[in-house]
């Protein structure tokens, strides 16, 4: 278990990287877009852990590989979405204006590069981490995963608590706006 804590750890920091780097290069402009204050982004350590634990047998087979993890993927992302626009009435990301998107949850061409990067994690990427993290000892493992689940919970509880609280002032925000606009109708 201790190994897995890590293995999601490491992964939700590559996905931050890797989100960052696609969406502040285009826009020339640092994009964080994280919920947490520390560089991870948890869907994509829990999407690479289950991308690997599902799709490691199949490893020689990059044809099954592929749209298995397009289908993996997008529904984590799509169940990811939902839970959080519930939870807190927004939207972490939206592809309404992408060709072939599921209601702005999940669009084609994101699944299509989560299918190819799950080909590159489980050939290339899950190999070389695994190689990266052999030398660590249990105990080593033990405290590792200690450290990042005291920290990703306290900056978990404070993302939420702060989400709920912009959540509710977003409301309260929307309902004067309505209430001004309806005294300059009158």
């Amino acid at each position: 278990m201790t190994e897995i804590i890590v293995l999601w750890f490491i992964y939700s920091f590559l996905g931050w990287i890797t989100e960052t780097l696609y969406t502040s290069i285009p826009k020339k402009k640092f994009q964080d877009r994280g919920f947490l204050t520390i560089p991870i982004i948890p869907i994509y350590g829990f999407g690479a852990l289950i991308v690997i634990y599902l799709l490691q047998p199949v490893s020689d087979h990059p044809l099954v590989i592929f749209p298995a993890a397009i289908v993996a993927t997008s529904l984590l992302e799509y169940v990811t979405s939902n839970i959080m626009e519930r939870l807190f009435n927004m939207r972490w990301w939206d592809y309404s204006q992408r060709k072939y998107n599921i209601k702005g949850r999940v669009c084609l061409r994101n699944s299509l590069l989560f299918g190819l990067l799950s080909i590159a994690l489980v050939n290339y990427i899950h190999p070389l981490v695994k190689t990266l993290i052999a030398p660590l000892s249990q105990r080593q493992l033990e405290l590792g995963s200690l450290v990042i689940i005291t920290i990703v919970s306290i900056d978990t509880v404070h993302a939420v608590l702060f989400s709920l609280r912009f959540s509710k002032l977003a409301v309260e925000l929307a309902r004067i706006r309505e209430s001004l606009s309806e005294r300059e109708v009158s």
